[in-house]
């Protein structure tokens, strides 16, 4: 009956050098809907801006994109998709690349008397902004951003607070460089409360369990996308037996996941993995004596399990987040086997 929740972790490894190098960044020209060119100029030149003066990002300018794409035989105000971005980084050596959308709609938002029997209907400018950041290596979207916006100086207010999300994201998880397998860093520790359910013949003489679980997880170097995940559990069992005394249960578990990042503070992590558990029942297997005594003993299993669940994470601080995280696993013992589900709510601390 292992833990249904998932949990793993690591550390990490990779050289000063690297580890102190500037992370390379190349942001392309937005793709324009019916947004004018100067806008999304100003746009990229925003987010370039920002980023570089964050002191741990190096830039491309427009010019040595421009460059880049001439290489490349691109040309890069046409580069809008992550596959195109891929071969302009390989032609100006970049770690990430941004590229992304500002669109232009214009809606009525009132109307002004400017004289007997004349109305003059009022209209402006709404955008919507698109941000997506793209790994050079491996092609893989790793931020999404969307943001609407009421007019140009709002959408280069909610420009700049995306190039903050960005900095923010990459200051906590350094970047190895190196597209060469380099370990698992760690990624964070957590720790949840949790319900048990039992189905089958499990329920037969277990109706329900509570108890937490603590782990960690981790992030393999350069696919940080990929999660591995070390859970350590334990729970107190509900009989309906007069026969049980008590029981409850120990897991470990190892688990792997892949990790999408659907919002800004929002992660997705389906996974799934193998463990081990120590099941513990104090109980008279043979039920009462002739006087309808019970002579109770505890009675140890291990049985090996396999878990799935899916782990849905929201930020509410620069490094603390809430998990939600339901879980189905399937314990073996020697001629039957059990299952489970669960479900568990606590926080994580993210490195």
């Amino acid at each position: 009956m292992a833990l249904a929740l998932l949990a793993g972790a690591a550390s990490a490894f990779g050289s000063d050098e690297q580890a102190s190098a500037p992370l390379r960044f190349m942001v392309l020209d937005p793709r324009p809907d019916n947004a004018p060119a100067n806008v999304v100029a100003e746009v990229a030149d925003t987010l370039r801006a920002d980023l570089r003066a964050s002191g741990f990002i190096a830039v491309a300018s427009r010019e040595e994109v421009a460059a880049g794409a001439q290489k490349a035989g691109l040309a890069s105000v046409e580069c809008f998709e992550s596959a195109c971005a891929v071969s302009l980084g390989k032609a100006l050596p970049s770690d990430k690349i941004v590229i992304g959308e500002v669109r232009r709609r214009v809606e009525k938002y009132g109307e002004q008397q400017i004289g007997p029997y004349v109305v003059k209907e009022l209209f402006r400018d709404v955008y919507v902004i698109t941000v997506q950041v793209v790994d050079a290596g491996t092609g893989t979207g790793e931020l999404r951003f969307q943001e609407d916006a009421g007019g140009r100086p709002q959408l280069i207010e909610r420009t700049r607070a995306i190039a903050k999300d960005i900095i923010e994201y990459y200051r906590r998880r350094p970047i190895e460089r190196d597209e060469r397998f380099k370990g698992i860093e760690l990624d964070g520790v957590a720790f949840t409360f949790s319900f048990m359910k039992p189905l089958g013949d499990f329920a037969n003489y277990i109706t329900e369990g509570y108890g937490g679980t603590l782990y960690a997880a981790g992030r393999v170097v350069p696919y940080r996308n990929i999660v591995p995940i070390l859970a350590l559990s334990y729970y107190s069992l509900k009989d309906n037996r007069e026969s049980i005394q008590s029981a409850w249960l120990a897991a470990i578990s190892v688990n792997a996941g892949y990790a999408f990042q659907p919002g800004r503070s929002v992660r997705v992590l389906p996974f799934a993995g193998v463990g081990y558990l120590l099941h513990v029942i104090d109980g008279d297997k043979d039920g009462p004596d002739a006087s309808g005594r019970y002579e109770y003993k505890k009675d140890y299993y291990y049985d090996p399990t396999v878990t799935g669940g899916c782990e849905l994470d929201v930020a509410i601080g620069e490094r603390l987040n809430v998990l939600f995280i339901p879980a189905y696993t399937v314990f073996f013992e020697r001629s039957s086997f059990g299952h489970y589900v669960t479900g568990s709510l606590g926080v994580r601390y993210q490195f």
